[in-house]
């Protein structure tokens, strides 16, 4: 309970802040992390320059979560980190979550 607790503690405490990720490219979105096995999360690709909040990530997929909190997994490359202070964005430059959700694996940079 500790370890989820701090993680549940630490994602409710991101929701406050800014959003935190930008895409740098026009995206299709998929419900899942693998495009050859999950399908598109909208009818439309998402457009460079929308705002997210990196909720998850897996090798070589983010998990953003989107102003209006709909979510869906990008490919890691098109997801620049914004940084707080407004800096630019980083291509892949996208810090894992401790631990991530539900016990899925992290990849390190």
């Amino acid at each position: 309970l500790g370890c989820g607790a701090s993680l549940a503690g630490r994602l409710a405490g991101e929701r406050g802040r800014a959003l935190d990720a930008v895409l740098l490219s026009t995206e299709t979105g998929y419900q899942g992390p693998d495009a050859e096995v999950y399908g598109p999360s909208f009818q439309e690709p998402l457009g460079a320059g929308v705002e997210l909040r990196v909720i998850e990530r897996r090798p070589g997929w983010v998990l953003g979560e989107l102003a209006d909190g709909r979510t869906a997994w990008l490919p890691e490359g098109a997801v620049g980190m914004v940084r707080q202070g407004g800096g630019a964005a980083v291509p892949g430059a996208v810090a894992p979550v401790a631990g991530g959700l539900g016990g899925a694996p992290v990849s390190g940079s």
